[in-house]
């Protein structure tokens, strides 16, 4: 489980770098969450941590 949630994380860091920010923010908020509720802290934190990531390289590309 682990291992495919590691290629949703990254699918998603892709597409909000990629500009399709509200579809991929959704679906890590959402793996995220499920994390959680199985209460798996650590997996649900490591998304937390990889949403701020892309969201701040996101941030950054094109900037001057």
């Amino acid at each position: 489980m682990r291992g495919k949630v590691r290629i949703d994380i990254l699918r998603n860091q892709l597409a909000i770098i990629d500009g399709d920010r509200t579809t991929a923010v959704l679906n890590m908020e959402r793996i995220a969450r499920q994390a959680q509720e199985s209460s798996n802290v650590e997996l649900s934190a490591e998304v937390w941590r990889a949403l701020a990531e892309a969201l701040t390289t996101a941030g950054g590309v094109g900037a001057a």
